[in-house]
């Protein structure tokens, strides 16, 4: 009896962690659905609207320095970050797609890209809501 009430407690705590760990489903989802469409038709300009600048760049290695990117200098680095290989695990293989195809087949956000109630990471791209609104906010990048 002591081993399935601290199970149910567990439980609990656990299910209480993750529900805290994400932030407003709906309004996540619309902006994902303005981003995914930009990116999708290649409307760079409505991109640009959804992104807060300066855009950050990050290296997959913490010693790395962040670069930083202004609207006038964004147009060749996202599209490196559009093309650029991201290795993922697919019914356990790893498998190369590039953030487009990962965009392209990502049609919702779902709990495991809430890292706070006002951050989402999908692979490597992170999204934050700043001020009330969600915004592009930077990227990995081997560079």
């Amino acid at each position: 009896m002591r081993i399935f009430l601290l199970i149910l407690l567990f439980g609990q705590l656990t299910f209480s962690a993750e529900a805290s760990q994400i932030g407003d489903v709906k309004e996540a989802n619309q902006f994902w659905t303005a981003f995914r469409r930009a990116v999708l038709n290649s409307k760079l300009n409505q991109v640009i609207s959804l992104t807060r600048f300066p855009f950050e760049i990050r290296g997959q290695a913490d010693w790395m320095p962040v670069k930083y990117y202004k609207p006038g200098n964004f147009r060749p680095i996202f599209e490196e970050v559009m093309e650029s290989p991201v290795s993922i695990l697919s019914n356990g293989n790893f498998v190369e797609k590039s953030m487009i195809e990962i965009i392209i087949e990502k049609k919702t956000i779902t709990a495991k890209d809430w890292l706070t109630p006002k951050f989402i990471r999908i692979e490597d791209l992170e999204f934050q809501r700043i001020d009330g609104n969600w915004r592009f906010t930077g990227a990995y990048l081997d560079q």
